[in-house]
């Protein structure tokens, strides 16, 4: 679970279910991209003068071990409500289809938060395959009945792997004590191994 979320309205009052839409929104963005330390969600209703353009300002500030990914979404999903000159919150305007404006905007700006997340973690991927020598380990512990196990590493650090990642469908025949080299990537729980191969 992401610690702390700090969502903050401005211009306009605390919505409390928006709030908790958007704590929702930001545990579910840690699935995309681990581990995020932090992240911090504004929303922003527009001044008088901007109402014509911009129904809704969302920025969503997620801080990550290896970097910060930012997103500005200033723009409504709705087309009747964006830049036809019209004024979206005249007196009377529907509370409700405004509040629905508002969350199609937040959930505009999640989904592109998603995608630069994403995007950053297959160049976090690319860049742990490409960047690093294999290393050597040898198997610690294995599970064959379900298809994993952990090799160690020289140092001493446990590795996980699949089955599915060791190469030439070789798991079945692994036994504590093979000497392996393998590449290291960052998954869900910690480090893991991306590809096993067993030394002869």
């Amino acid at each position: 679970m992401i610690s702390p979320v700090q969502v903050t309205f401005r211009n306009m009052a605390p919505i409390d279910s928006v709030r908790k839409d958007i704590e929702s929104r930001v545990q579910k963005l840690e699935t995309f991209c681990k581990p995020i330390v932090s992240c911090r969600v504004v929303v922003e209703a527009p001044t008088h003068h901007h109402r014509k353009s911009h129904p809704f300002n969302i920025r969503i500030d997620t801080t990550l071990t290896d970097g910060k990914i930012v997103v500005k979404y200033d723009e409504s999903a709705y087309p009747e409500y964006r830049d036809n000159g019209g004024e979206p919150f005249h007196k009377g305007f529907d509370s409700t289809a405004k509040r629905n404006c508002l969350m199609l905007t937040i959930r505009e700006a999640f989904g592109a938060a998603k995608r630069k997340l994403q995007d950053h973690a297959r160049r976090r991927r690319y860049d742990v395959k490409s960047h690093s020598d294999a290393s050597r380990a040898v198997v610690s512990r294995i599970y064959p009945n379900r298809n994993f196990g952990y090799l160690e590493t020289p140092d001493g650090r446990e590795i996980y792997f699949h089955a599915n990642s060791v190469l030439g469908g070789s798991f079945q025949k692994l036994k504590p004590g093979n000497e392996a080299q393998f590449v290291e990537e960052l998954g869900v729980k910690g480090p893991q191994a991306s590809t096993v191969r067993i030394r002869n």
